[in-house]
């Protein structure tokens, strides 16, 4: 696989438009397993295990697109010329602040010129300080992240996937039951001879420990696989962040599921919801 920081902005840009074309006009006529996710909510994992179930290739962003039968991942809201789309969603929340490290620290995924960017219009005296940061960079998120092209927020996709025909995989149950999320997954898209065994299989073959070589909840802020738990926001969120955060996302949250009321914003207490690797 070709490395975002081996590839020119020009080829970047067109594999780009290729999988656009892929998305858009090509799910109906060629045998396509389309997964869409707002960034950083597990997709890419989540494809890796997929592709592995259902013996297709899977082509990563920076890879070459594949025109022909294979997984294809990418960051879209609903379009009716989707056929059998997976919508993969996480707790925005969880999702912010793996973005902050993402978009903000250089690590083997991200462009240079991504973190350069966003650097640029996030000048804070301390990357580190994500606390202190953190409600800036979720104002950014909601508002200027979003300018131009095909960007969105986590709540346009939260809103805009709602209700839709989709298959709905949450991260969150990948992590406490991969196999049975996976199997899920190859009946929606009709591999009606896939089994629970081969499924639980290839979910021990991507732990975030095998993965990694960290176990979760192990930081490591230079790593595209950064903690790899649930629920971690409340570590990085300030009160002034969960305020700016209820601003932008608070109705999207209850609507995904995440939150039944408003009290987690005043609320003192919780706690990541951390999973062993077996």
């Amino acid at each position: 696989m070709s490395s975002p920081k081996s590839l020119s902005r020009a080829t970047i840009y067109y594999r780009a438009v290729q999988r656009l074309f892929l998305w858009h006009c090509c799910t109906k006529r060629l045998p396509l397993y389309p997964v869409t996710e707002f960034p950083k909510c597990g997709g890419t994992w989540y494809c890796q295990m997929l592709s592995k179930v259902l013996d297709q290739p899977f082509s990563r962003n920076s890879s070459k697109p594949i025109f022909g039968q294979s997984i294809i991942h990418g960051h879209h809201l609903f379009s009716p010329h989707f056929h059998r789309p997976v919508s993969v969603i996480r707790d925005g929340r969880d999702a912010i602040v793996s973005a902050y490290y993402h978009f903000l620290f250089r690590n083997e995924v991200n462009s240079n010129y991504g973190v350069n960017r966003t650097r640029k219009a996030l000048p804070f005296d301390d990357y580190d300080n994500i606390q202190s940061n953190l409600p800036a960079f979720i104002d950014y998120m909601f508002t200027v992240f979003n300018q131009g092209g095909k960007r969105f927020s986590w709540t346009e996709y939260i809103m805009d996937w709602h209700d839709k025909d989709r298959l709905e995989v949450r991260y969150e149950d990948l992590l406490v039951q991969p196999a049975e999320e996976l199997l899920r997954s190859a009946r929606w898209f009709g591999f009606d001879d896939v089994d629970l065994e081969h499924c639980q299989n290839v979910a021990d073959q991507f732990t975030f420990k095998k993965m990694s070589g960290r176990a979760r909840g192990q930081t490591d802020s230079s790593s595209f696989m950064r903690k790899g738990i649930a629920g971690d926001w409340i570590n990085s969120f300030s009160p002034l962040a969960r305020e700016r955060f209820h601003v932008h996302a608070g109705d999207a949250l209850q609507i995904a599921g995440y939150e039944t009321d408003d009290s987690w914003v005043t609320a003192t207490t919780g706690a990541a919801k951390e999973v062993v690797d077996a």
